[in-house]
């Protein structure tokens, strides 16, 4: 029988749905619990619904895997972090949240929720630590050698891995950028971000705009769909929209049905171009996400449009026309339907073929944010600020010289990653601390990715495959010679598409 009044907000990714059923399961004895397929009916504004639910439970259950935060989920976390803060602020007892993880190597997803008492489903006690801290109940030996505290698992450096939106917590150095495309965004339904390869383009929409909009803010509810245009844009754009127009099926459908709904899709915003593009940002919005204003696409590495030119000549003037076509659609389909804002990230050295765009640059003219490099504070923030959510030790002498190496190389942002999550792999004691020793070792800035290279790459070849190998990945690596940080453009075709073979994707950050 459901129970009238619920006490306890389960949220969680569909993708975990059979282990977090599990939880629920065993919870539901203890207390009284929301569960949203167990309790929601097709229609419901869900973001009515959501607040309602928040407001009527004393705690809130999230729960993280593998997977990470499940797009609802996100807006679920978001909103309800939103009312402990409001609690707090009104001296009222604040809404407790409880992390639950899944799996280990998944603490950093859930970082934002740090100040929390974290439960594991490894601990064998976790049912009984969730039901008697939803009472009140906190065990002193929550902690301890035993169970260490999983918070000190946190990665507090993504390497060469892009920040995502669960990552926000541990993403900084960029916060007065973040603050300018929020900006821009409410301003322009079509929004560039532009800067050299490595300078942190994709990070900064994912982990710095994309929770900014969740935050809610005049009633405006937003969701986020990204896209990479690849060869076949319309495909890719396809791709990322129709989970979204059709939820309840696409999770069913088998991986041949998926591939036909995702051509058909594709044909027909390829033929209709906004005319259909806004009727699908319509049904998204108004049917199926009842309560969702606003729907931002982000368009990652916009150059691939200009890189991804088939080498025939007939192909790359059937590619050159559907680029055209696409980039039509996206700066008309906005001015057609003001639920839908465009973010584009481009590599710098592709800014020409904008220029050159007599359709698309007076467009971005004031739309554009340029990614400089960062100065010395925001460099330290990199460096200490995602350390404290993972109670790490980050010793000044080292702090000083990460600084030191990484203002002697401009724009090699990816390198200062990559050697901050290989000094976390060797932190030394519990929780943790990094030491300028072990910095050293592994080769400082410069040498930290060619020695890991070295290590991974070249071991695991054949004695006659190694011959030549590590001076190839020495000449190949960003690390091992000093270069320029920006790779140099190819020239532009006439018909403002590059070369196919020109350019390879830039680095995730």
């Amino acid at each position: 029988m459901v129970k009238e009044r619920h006490k306890v907000f389960l949220s969680y990714n569909r993708e975990d749905r059979a282990a977090v059923e599990e939880l629920a399961r065993a919870l539901d004895r203890e207390v009284e619990l929301f569960k949203d397929d167990w309790h929601l009916r097709p229609g419901d504004h869900w973001p009515t619904t959501l607040d309602e639910k928040l407001a009527e439970c004393r705690a809130v259950i999230v729960a993280a895997g593998h997977a990470g935060y499940g797009p609802w989920q996100k807006r679920e976390v978001a909103a309800a972090l939103k009312r402990h803060r409001e609690l707090l602020e009104a001296g009222k007892p604040p809404l407790p949240i409880i992390p639950f993880l899944l799996n280990q190597g998944c603490e950093d997803i859930v970082s934002d929720l740090r100040d929390f008492m974290w439960v594991e489903r490894g601990d064998p006690r976790h049912v009984a630590l969730i039901a008697g801290a939803l009472r009140g109940e906190f065990p002193v030996d929550l902690y301890g050698p035993d169970n260490p505290d999983p918070r000190t698992r946190i990665r507090p450096y993504r390497g060469l891995s892009v920040f995502r939106e669960e990552h926000a917590a541990l993403y900084f150095g960029r916060e007065d950028d973040v603050r300018r495309l929020v900006d821009k965004v409410m301003c322009f339904p079509l929004v560039a971000v532009v800067g050299r390869s490595g300078s942190g383009k994709s990070s900064l929409a994912r982990a710095g705009l994309f929770p900014r909009l969740r935050r809610p803010k005049n009633d405006q509810v937003w969701q986020m769909v990204e896209m990479t245009p690849g060869c076949e844009p319309f495909l890719e754009l396809a791709r990322a929209l129709l989970p979204w127009r059709e939820p309840p099926h696409y999770l069913t459908w088998s991986a041949g049905q998926r591939d036909t709904e995702h051509e058909q899709l594709a044909q027909r915003l390829e033929l209709k171009g906004a005319d259909h593009l806004c009727y699908v940002i319509r049904q998204i919005v108004e049917t199926k996400e009842p309560g969702t204003t606003h729907l931002l696409l982000l368009v990652d590495q916009w150059e691939e449009l200009y890189t991804q030119r088939p080498a025939a000549a007939d192909a790359a003037d059937a590619h050159a026309a559907q680029v055209r076509s696409f980039i039509d659609m996206l700066l008309e389909a906005p001015r057609r339907c003001p639920a839908l804002r465009v973010v584009l990230t481009l590599r710098a050295d592709f800014w020409g073929n904008v220029l050159d765009d007599p359709s698309l640059y007076p467009r971005l003219r004031d739309a554009t944010i340029h990614l400089g490099v960062l100065d010395r504070d925001a460099l330290a923030r990199i460096i200490c600020c995602p350390a404290k959510t993972s109670q790490l030790h980050v010793p000044n002498d080292l702090t000083e010289v990460l600084l030191n190496d990484a203002l002697a190389r401009p724009g090699d942002l990816p390198l200062l990653e990559f050697a901050l999550e290989r000094l976390w792999a060797k932190r030394a004691g519990y929780p943790g601390a990094l030491t300028l020793d072990e910095y050293r070792s592994i080769g400082g800035l410069a040498e930290a990715i060619v020695k890991h290279a070295e290590a991974t790459v070249v071991a695991g070849l054949l004695p006659e495959e190694k011959r030549g190998a590590a001076g190839h990945l020495r000449r190949s690596c960003p690390g091992g010679r000093r270069r320029s940080p920006q790779r140099s453009a190819p020239p532009r075709a006439a018909e403002g598409v590059q070369p196919a073979g020109a350019s390879t994707r830039p680095s995730s950050r």
